[in-house]
């Protein structure tokens, strides 16, 4: 079985070509549009999760937070066009600076699933 990726993004155009892109590449992203629905989905399912600094209903490091109060401690990608959010990278995640190519998400998923194994 392939990697499961949650995208949580609140930006429609990025977040579905994100996930065209990680399709294209065998990675099978589940697209989520606020960090709520995130949360209730099945966690226990996901391999990595990329999740945007800033969306509408809770922010993306408390939604890091939260997950690792739950006991989740995949891989998180954390991302943003302000630098600022580097500091709130988490053990076991990476800071990624919008914009960024496709291909360097990709390779940072891999990077960090592979780190983990």
């Amino acid at each position: 079985m392939g990697v499961k990726v949650f995208i949580v993004e609140d930006n429609n155009t990025l977040r579905e070509s994100l996930g065209a892109w990680l399709q294209s590449t065998d990675i099978q992203a589940t697209l989520f549009d606020n960090g709520t629905a995130a949360l209730e989905a099945a966690l226990g399912d996901c391999d990595l999760i990329v999740v945007d600094a800033t969306l509408p209903d809770i922010s993306g490091v408390d939604l890091i937070g939260e997950l690792r109060h739950r006991g989740h401690n995949m891989p998180i990608i954390l991302s943003s066009g302000f630098p600022h959010y580097r500091e709130h990278v988490p053990t076991n995640g990476v800071f990624l600076q919008k914009p960024y190519k496709p291909e360097v998400l990709i390779e940072l998923i891999h990077l960090l699933l592979d780190h983990g194994n």
